[in-house]
């Protein structure tokens, strides 16, 4: 541990680390936020990375992890800039912003997230005490730096291990420029991944403002989308208004409207139709709400499976912020044979909003679509 403190600090120290309000200057790898990966990567692997990596579930951010030659399986690179560079990081792991056709090259794939991991050979590993050391180093860094600090209790880390052998321990500073760091130990404890080769790990991540809004402990909305729409825009931003207009109908709630539109008729990429709420008698079309609705028609397994894999996916992106969480089945009283329900996940968020996931499922009688339906509301649509 002893070098890989002495690395971090020699890194900080002479990338013109100020101890001010940004963290551009600090190098891992020798890449630093904000700069692009054509600094440091040749064209074609540039390309590669962007066309294999990992979309978040926020579908803004691309990431891709290499693994250098000390951990043993060395990602394939042709960029000898990069790999000349040493590194005490068995891997790192690179995120950039990506259109909504998911490609980076809008941006000239600007690195918006960057960390540094650490593999240990053993169950019983330094991590806890490691990542203590990185913290002090960075305690004394930012000491005329404005910034809070979390230090969240250790939790099962269920988005790796479903078992909940498995743990994660996570500190962060939050800069009042916006950016943040994090260091996190995760503890393999599942002895089916462990012969599977999965190791106990420390990452050491800084993130740009977007990156850190995202991954807020507070969660928001703002950077959900269903078919590229986003809540608080207008909808004449995405559709024209005869469109909007077209096929129009009350909402559930009083004085709102939605339009929906197909797959079929407005070429939507995922969705076998959508729904987009909004105010009655707003001339901007403000968005409230949006609903994606894929049809299942008969495949009752099908739909209750996906509606699980989804709420699944979307609650361990936030396991660890102040949300509230609620999985229930309601059946349909107009159902006298009890067979119709909806199985539905709800996560709600302290600055306002939900997400909702559900699953309707009919009975043969009732004979409607059975559907899976993926809901983002604002928090001012009751």
């Amino acid at each position: 541990m002893k070098r890989l403190l002495l690395v971090l600090l020699l890194t900080l120290t002479f990338q013109s680390w100020t101890m001010a309000d940004g963290i551009e200057d600090f190098e891992i790898k020798g890449i630093s936020l904000g700069q692009s990966l054509f600094d440091h990567f040749v064209k074609e692997d540039v390309l590669y990375y962007d066309a294999y990596g990992t979309k978040w579930l926020n579908p803004k951010f691309k990431s891709v992890t290499l693994n250098l030659k000390k951990s043993g399986k060395k990602t394939f690179s042709r960029s000898p800039k990069f790999d000349e560079i040493d590194s005490i990081y068995d891997a790192i792991q690179i995120t950039w912003k990506i259109d909504n056709a998911g490609n980076g090259d809008f941006n000239n794939f600007k690195v918006q997230g960057l960390s540094g991991i650490l593999y240990y050979e053993t169950v019983n590993n330094n991590c806890a005490n490691d990542a203590k050391e990185v913290i002090e180093v960075f305690n004394s860094l930012l000491l005329n730096t404005n910034y809070t600090f979390d230090d969240v209790p250790e939790k099962p880390f269920n988005k790796l291990d479903n078992t909940g052998k498995s743990t994660n321990k996570l500190s962060r500073y939050n800069l009042i420029s916006g950016e943040g760091i994090m260091i996190d130990c995760t503890y393999i404890r599942n002895n089916e991944l462990i012969k599977k080769g999965k190791k106990s790990f420390l990452r050491v991540s800084l993130h740009s403002k977007e990156v850190r809004d995202f991954l807020s402990p507070t969660g928001n909305l703002k950077d959900f989308l269903i078919e590229g729409i986003i809540t608080n825009k207008s909808l004449l931003d995405y559709f024209s208004l005869e469109n909007i207009q077209y096929k129009q109908f009350n909402a559930r709630t009083k004085d709102y409207l939605y339009s929906k539109f197909t797959k079929n008729t407005n070429n939507l990429e995922i969705y076998d139709e959508l729904r987009v709420h909004y105010k009655e008698n707003d001339n901007s079309y403000k968005i409230k709400g949006v609903q994606g609705m894929l049809y299942f028609w008969d495949k009752k397994d099908e739909c209750l499976l996906k509606q699980k894999e989804i709420s699944k996916e979307i609650f361990e992106d936030f396991e660890n912020r102040d949300i509230q969480k609620l999985t229930t089945k309601v059946i349909d009283k107009t159902d006298k044979s009890g067979e119709s329900f909806e199985f539905y996940t709800v996560i709600r968020f302290p600055k306002g909003g939900l997400i909702a996931v559900s699953c309707s499922i009919w009975s043969k009688k009732m004979k409607p679509i059975n559907t899976l339906t993926v809901s983002i509301y604002t928090g001012d649509y009751k």
